[in-house]
């Protein structure tokens, strides 16, 4: 009898399991219509940059870079983290031309990493961005340290804090909004032209006219065909 009872309970346990899945399946395809239809897409143009930014950083990174260190004046250096990626900006700062941007793995698990989609979630990284000048740190090889007392965070990103930060810092801002308003011009573009995209494949007249269009060009190999027989034709009985 107990065996009797205990097969009826795993046959409405997998039956629940079975209902609780196709409604999860159900109100995933609800969700998915309704995220790409209904509710419009906010674009944070800031992380769009930092990504955008990242990206760039992690293929243009040269081999011969390792970690990054941090050194106060008078002090020994602080390991920051492992470099991951690196490439250059116009720099925000008045005398240096160009900006570092570093991009550091500060923790990650060795064993997780080999799997990269899993990895991803347990990486910790930060973008340092730093005058690119020999005064301000070492040479772009081995390992690298920026002269300075620690990091502040202005915006998505980290600076190293030197004595003339709070001078700097209006610098600072007015680079990463002059870099949001760039995003949000590309962003606004892009989002034009699908747009109008959508809006020309939503008008049934248009629709056709361009159905019809294309049946002409695929039509014109054919037509000419036609017309250089016809021409060979009419030269052949002007020869008669």
């Amino acid at each position: 009898m107990m065996a009797g009872i205990l097969e009826t309970m795993v046959s409405w346990i997998f039956i629940l399991g079975i209902i609780l899945f196709i409604i999860y399946v159900i109100l995933m395809v609800i969700y998915a219509l309704y995220y790409t239809y209904i509710k419009r897409k906010s674009v944070d143009v800031t992380r769009s940059f930092e990504k955008k930014l990242i990206d760039a950083a992690l293929l243009s990174k040269p081999s011969s870079i390792y970690d990054l260190y941090i050194q106060p004046e008078g002090y020994s250096g602080q390991k920051i983290g492992k470099i991951i990626g690196y490439t250059t900006l116009p720099s925000s700062y008045p005398d240096v031309k160009e900006e570092d941007v570093f991009v550091v793995e500060q923790f990650s698990i060795p064993v997780i990493n080999k799997f990269p989609i899993v990895g991803s979630f347990f990486k910790k990284y930060i973008v340092v961005r730093h005058p690119s000048s020999p005064n301000f740190r070492t040479p772009i090889i081995g390992d690298i340290t920026l002269f300075g007392s620690g990091l502040t965070k202005i915006g998505r990103f980290f600076y190293v804090t030197t004595p003339d930060m709070k001078f700097r810092r209006g610098g600072i801002l007015g680079t990463q909004k002059d870099e949001s308003m760039q995003e949000s011009y590309t962003t606004l573009l892009t989002n034009m032209h699908t747009n109008v995209e959508e809006a020309m494949l939503s008008d049934p007249w248009l629709r056709k006219r361009e159905h019809a269009k294309e049946e002409r060009i695929n039509l014109l190999p054919f037509i000419k065909k036609k017309q250089d027989g016809d021409g060979e034709g009419n030269e052949d009985e002007g020869r008669e």
